[in-house]
C-alpha cells in the first residue's frame, strides 16, 4: 500500500510565508497559552538584536502530555481543539490549527517544547524541532521526533516554547510592533485580569505604563452600541459627565431598513471621541495637556475587533481604517471621529464560530456575517453623527431666536437708561451708543457678506458639480462635427457635393458653442459681487432673473420650467446672491433627480418644474416642485444634511446651504419626498417686508 507524502518544501513554504510578520506568529503562541488555561504568558527575547538570538515563550497553563503533543501539537493543520469549542476552564478556544504555530516555530533553526502537565505532577515531557534535519529530509516522514519524559523536583504546571538561533537580527520598528500586538492582544483597558500576556522589553514597559493612564474617561463622547443575537440594534451617547445625550433603537440606526436585521454575530461596540480643540468641547473641561492625549491616541487611537476575547489583527492598525471613519470624516468633517482623535472596540463572542480568520491569520474570511458586523459598526458612527448635527442644528437655531427676543427687550431697557441720565450726560452716552450701533452695523454687513460668498462659493460648487458633464457633450460634438467639416473643405468636390450639409454643421458648432458659453457665464454671474449686498427685493423678479440665468440648463435637460406669480409682487428682505443659491440648489436638485430616470422622460412624462409665489398674511410662500422620481431613498430629516445625496456625484452639500440661508432670512423650508406633480416639493415661507 501506498500514500501521499508531505514535502518538507511544503513545509518551509507553510512556515516561512504562511505568517507575513514575526509579532504575528508569536501571538499564536500566546494564544495557545490562552487556550491551555494560562493566567500569564512571559515572553523573552534574549539577544534578538543580533544574528542568532532567541526567544522564549513560557506559561503556567495546564500543559500536555505525550498523546496531546503527538497528536495536537505535531499535528500541521489540525489539532485537539477542533474537536472542541471551550478549554477545560470555560474559555473559549482562539488558536489556530497548527499553521500559525508553525509559522512562530520557524522563526528560528530549532525549536524546543518543554512542558509539566497539570496531570501529571512532578513529570516533564519535551521535544525539539531541528529546521536543519526537515531541509536535509525530502519528506517530512524521514525526519523522527522523539518525545522526552523526565521526572522533576518542579510541581509547577505550565509549557515552554524555545526559538532558537534567530537567522537575522531584529529591528527595534519589531520589537516596538511586538510590544505592541502582545499588549492589545487582550483589551489592555479591561479589569479582567484572569490572562495576562508580557513581553520583557523596555518598548513594552513603556506602552503598559501609558495604556495605564487610560484617558477614556476624559472622552467628550462615549458611544454604546449593541447587536443581539437577532440581528437588532440599538445604542446610546454618554457626555464626559455620563449623561445620556442620544439614544437609539434599530429603526433609528439601520436609518429606511429598519425592518431588515444584521445577519451577523451578536456584538458590542464602544467608541470615545475626544474633540481636541478647546473651541469644540461643550461638555467638559479637558484635565489632560492636548500633546499627552494626542500621544495616547496615537498609541491606542483607531477601533480594534476583539473576537473570543483576543484581538483580530490588522483591524485597528494606524493604516487599517477598516470603518472608513476617516474616509467619511473627509467627505463631510461635521461632527464625525477619525481614527486620531477616538479609539473604539468592537467585541464578537461568536460561540458558533461565524466568523472565520483567513489562514494566515490577518483579518477574517470577507464573508455576509463580516460584512454585515462592518455595517452594523459604520451605522452607529453615522448615526452618532447624524444626532450630533440635529442637536447643534437646534441648539444654534434656539440660541438665533432668544437673541432675536431679547433684543428688542435689551434696546428698550438701554433707551430708557439713557433717557433717565441728566441731559449732558444723555446726549454723550447716546451719540456713544449711535456710534456703537454703526460699527456693529458694519461689522455684521461685513460677516453677511462674507457668508453670502461661501454661499455663492458652494452653490457655484454644486452647479459645477451638477453640469460639468453638460459641457462634455457640446464639445465632443464640436469636435466630432470640425472633424467633419474640415475633411468636406480639404476637397473642392466634395464641399460643392456637400455644401448644404457644411452649412447645417457650421450651425450645430456655434449652437454647441453658445451652450458651453452659457453654461461658464452662469457660475460668472452667481459670483458678481454686488448681489451680496442685501435690500428689499421682488420675489417674483428673483425668481425670474434666476430662471433666465439658467435657461440653458433646463433647454440642454429638455426640462420645461413654468413660474406661476403672485400679482401682489411680494418683497423680502434678503442679498441676491443668498436668493439665487437657495434656488438654483433647488433647480439643481431637480435637474440631478431627472437624471436617476431613463431618457428625457420620467416616469411621471416629460420633465417638468412648477414654481410658485403666493402672499399668506405677512409671509410669502414659494413652491417649487417636479415630476422626477422624488425622495426615495434617504429621510426627510436627513436631506438637509451635509455631505447626504441621492446623487452618484453628488457633493450633499445644496440643501445645507438652502437651509441655512432661509433661516439666514429668518424663514423656513419644508420637504416632501412625493407631491403633486409625482416628485419632490420644496416649500419656503418667507416674511414679508414691506
Amino acid at each position: 500500500m501506498e500514500s501521499l507524502r508531505f514535502s518538507t518544501t511544503i513545509l518551509r513554504l507553510l512556515g516561512e510565508e504562511l505568517i507575513p510578520s514575526p509579532d504575528q506568529g508569536i501571538l499564536e503562541l500566546i494564544k495557545n497559552a490562552y487556550d491551555a488555561d494560562a493566567g500569564k504568558c512571559d515572553v523573552e527575547l534574549c539577544g534578538v538584536h543580533i544574528k542568532g538570538g532567541s526567544i522564549v515563550l513560557s506559561d503556567d497553563g495546564i500543559g500536555m502530555g505525550p498523546d496531546e503533543i503527538r497528536n495536537g501539537w505535531l499535528v500541521v493543520g489540525d489539532s485537539l481543539k477542533a474537536k472542541s469549542t471551550e478549554s477545560p476552564s470555560g474559555r473559549m478556544l482562539v488558536g489556530s490549527k497548527g499553521l500559525g504555530r508553525l509559522g512562530a516555530l520557524r522563526l528560528g533553526q530549532t525549536a524546543m517544547l518543554t512542558t509539566r502537565p497539570k496531570s501529571e505532577p512532578g513529570v516533564q515531557y519535551s521535544v525539539t524541532l531541528d529546521w536543519k534535519a526537515f531541509d536535509r529530509a525530502t519528506v517530512v516522514e524521514e525526519v523522527q521526533l522523539n518525545i522526552a519524559r523526565e521526572d522533576v523536583s518542579d510541581t509547577q504546571h505550565g509549557t515552554e516554547i524555545t526559538i532558537s538561533d534567530l537567522p537575522a537580527a531584529w529591528k527595534k520598528p519589531e520589537i516596538k510592533r511586538l510590544a505592541r500586538s502582545i499588549l492589545l492582544l487582550r483589551d489592555p483597558f479591561a479589569k479582567d485580569a484572569t490572562f495576562k500576556a508580557t513581553l520583557k522589553v523596555s518598548e513594552f514597559r513603556e506602552l503598559q505604563a501609558l495604556a495605564k493612564k487610560d484617558y477614556r474617561t476624559e472622552g467628550d463622547f462615549h458611544l454604546i452600541a449593541t447587536v443581539d443575537e437577532n440581528g437588532r440594534s440599538s445604542a446610546k451617547v454618554l457626555s464626559s459627565g455620563g449623561k445620556v445625550l442620544f439614544q437609539g433603537d434599530h429603526a433609528d440606526i439601520r436609518r429606511g431598513e429598519s425592518d431588515t436585521v444584521y445577519s451577523c454575530p451578536a456584538a458590542s461596540f464602544e467608541l470615545w471621541e475626544f474633540l481636541l480643540t478647546g473651541k469644540d468641547r461643550p461638555f467638559s473641561n479637558k484635565r489632560t495637556n492636548t500633546g499627552a492625549l494626542k500621544a495616547w491616541l496615537q498609541e491606542f487611537g483607531g477601533v480594534r475587533l476583539y473576537h473570543k476575547g483576543v484581538r483580530i489583527a490588522p483591524y485597528g492598525e494606524v493604516k487599517n481604517d477598516w470603518l472608513d471613519m476617516n474616509l467619511r470624516r473627509a467627505q463631510n468633517p461635521e461632527q464625525r471621529p477619525s481614527t486620531n482623535n477616538s479609539l473604539g472596540r468592537v467585541q464578537v463572542v461568536d460561540p458558533k464560530s461565524i466568523l472565520q480568520q483567513k489562514t494566515d491569520r490577518i483579518g477574517f474570511v470577507e464573508s455576509e456575517a463580516f460584512d454585515e458586523l462592518r455595517e452594523f459598526a459604520k451605522d452607529v458612527v453615522e448615526w452618532m453623527a447624524r444626532e450630533r448635527i440635529n442637536e447643534r442644528n437646534q441648539r444654534l437655531k434656539s440660541e438665533k431666536e432668544k437673541v432675536q427676543s431679547e433684543k428688542p427687550i435689551i434696546e428698550d431697557r438701554l433707551n430708557r437708561a439713557i433717557q433717565a441720565l441728566p441731559e449732558a450726560q444723555r446726549k454723550e452716552v447716546a451719540s456713544a451708543v449711535k456710534e456703537l450701533r454703526e460699527v456693529h452695523k458694519v461689522e455684521v454687513d461685513l460677516k453677511d457678506e462674507v457668508a453670502h460668498l461661501y454661499f455663492t462659493l458652494g452653490t457655484v460648487g454644486t452647479t459645477a458639480a451638477a453640469f460639468a458633464h453638460q459641457t462634455k457633450v457640446p464639445i465632443r460634438g464640436i469636435l466630432y462635427d470640425a472633424k467633419q467639416l474640415l475633411a468636406y473643405l480639404g476637397d473642392p468636390e466634395t464641399f460643392d457635393m456637400f455644401r448644404e450639409d457644411s452649412s447645417l454643421i457650421a450651425e450645430r458648432i456655434k449652437r454647441e458653442a453658445d451652450a458651453i458659453y452659457a453654461f461658464s457665464n452662469v457660475t460668472l454671474k452667481l459670483l458678481e459681487h454686488e448681489k451680496r449686498r442685501s435690500t428689499n427685493y421682488s420675489v417674483n423678479s428673483l425668481i425670474n432673473e434666476t430662471k433666465d440665468l439658467l435657461d440653458p440648463y433646463f433647454k440642454a435637460r429638455e426640462t420645461d420650467v413654468v413660474f406661476n406669480h403672485d400679482d401682489s409682487n411680494p418683497k423680502v428682505w434678503c442679498a441676491r446672491a443668498a436668493f439665487e443659491a437657495v434656488l438654483t440648489n433647488l433647480l439643481t436638485n431637480s435637474l440631478q433627480a431627472f437624471e436617476r430616470s431613463e431618457g428625457s422622460k420620467t416616469l411621471n412624462g416629460p420633465r417638468k418644474i412648477h414654481i410658485s409665489s403666493r402672499t399668506s398674511g405677512d409671509t410669502v410662500v414659494i413652491q417649487l416642485m417636479d415630476n422626477g422620481p422624488g425622495i426615495t431613498e434617504i429621510s426627510l430629516d436627513d436631506i438637509w444634511l451635509p455631505g447626504k445625496t441621492m446623487t452618484e456625484h453628488g457633493t450633499g452639500l445644496g440643501l445645507a446651504i438652502v437651509r441655512d440661508v432661509i433661516e439666514d432670512m429668518r424663514g423656513w423650508i419644508e420637504a416632501e419626498g412625493r407631491g403633486e406633480l409625482g416628485g419632490a416639493t420644496f416649500t419656503i415661507t418667507l416674511p414679508i417686508r414691506r
